[in-house]
């Protein structure tokens, strides 16, 4: 005989037993069999991040917001998100919507002691771009202390810096009025 069966336990152990009767005597009369399975834990964190602006100026704010979600089928424990921003960057602030929120020159970082299934771990930073020109890099990586079967979560997003020029033009006039046929200048 074989049997099915899903696992609905999220931690702990399984145990199934098997017992065989007849109606014939049977010398053994102990015909019961338990098998204990362990039922290891595992969750998904998975990581996405958005950048509101595909190019950045110098004097730019740009905005990253960072998403962490746990696609199960555990909760994820230990759960760290931490967001790095590169030279070029320079940090403004930073926001969370769950776990605790902290600030170290120009890295975020956000903690939570566990993460449902299907909840998110998310956290917004804010940044002025200093380059003037090439790329900046916000790289972000999240962890958790519960096994994953897919354990690269780390996205990073490559930001091209064009430069810009802000000019002001100024125009004066040699005479606060005009006669025809007379020469104007300006200046």
């Amino acid at each position: 005989m074989v049997v099915n069966a899903t696992v609905t336990a999220s931690s702990g152990n399984i145990t199934n037993t098997a017992v065989g009767t007849s109606t014939t005597p049977d010398p053994t009369p102990t015909n019961t069999v338990t098998v204990v399975t362990p039922v290891a834990t595992s969750a998904d964190p998975t990581l996405t991040k958005v950048a509101s602006s595909t190019s950045g100026t110098q004097g730019q704010t740009i905005s990253y917001t960072v998403t962490l979600v746990n696609l199960g089928p555990s909760v994820a424990s230990n759960v760290t998100l931490t967001d790095i921003l590169s030279a070029g960057l320079s940090l403004i602030s930073a926001s969370g919507n769950n776990g605790t929120a902290s600030i170290a020159g120009a890295s975020v970082g956000a903690t939570t002691a566990s993460l449902q299934v299907g909840a998110t771990l998310t956290v917004v930073v804010n940044a002025t771009v200093t380059a003037s020109s090439g790329n900046i890099t916000n790289t972000a990586v999240g962890t958790s202390t519960t096994p994953d079967p897919t354990p690269t979560n780390t996205v990073t997003v490559v930001t091209p810096v064009a430069t810009s020029a802000d000019l002001t033009l100024t125009k004066v006039a040699s005479s606060t009025s005009g006669h025809k046929g007379r020469p104007s200048a300006t200046r």
